[in-house]
């Protein structure tokens, strides 16, 4: 079964960028025996579907499609051992680790819990930035009233 310029376009974009290049028009042009017509007409497409994203004027990202995430919980019991627990379509998950093995999962998720910090830090920073926004606003409203004000009396 032959491929469509679209899979092949796809399959390109996801190449690429996983190899770290730029995903363009002319890198696709490059590696894809197809006119730039057709690569033009399939980012289209891609983007339409949502199967690429455009971050600037020609320069494309694939759109990574994870399956929905599964409730996972974590239970600590008295003598140290830690169960993990995965719900799963097919049945959950649950496994048992001592007090070193949970702390050796927690090593090798730590750039996963640095990275959560840092996302929750700025959502923390974006709304203490948008409400020292709204407060300069307000007092920048009132300063004017004020100096309105102000003149008015002078000029009574």
């Amino acid at each position: 079964m032959q491929m469509t310029n679209k899979q092949m376009v796809l399959e390109a974009a996801i190449d690429l960028h996983n190899q770290r290049q730029v995903v363009s028009r002319i890198t696709l042009e490059a590696v894809l025996n197809l006119k730039r017509i057709s690569i033009t007409e399939s980012l289209s497409i891609l983007e339409e579907e949502g199967l690429l994203d455009r971050v600037v004027s020609g320069v494309y990202v694939p759109v990574i499609q994870h399956p929905a995430s599964r409730i996972i919980s974590k239970t600590t019991l008295n003598d140290g051992t830690v169960s993990l627990e995965i719900a799963d379509k097919a049945g959950d998950i649950v496994i048992k680790l001592t007090p070193c093995e949970a702390r050796k999962i927690g090593e090798y998720f730590m750039y996963e819990a640095i990275q959560m910090s840092n996302i929750q830090a700025g959502h923390i920073t974006t709304a203490a930035i948008a409400e020292s926004k709204r407060q300069m606003k307000a007092l920048r409203r009132q300063v004017r009233e004020l100096q309105e004000a102000l003149a008015s009396n002078i000029h009574a």
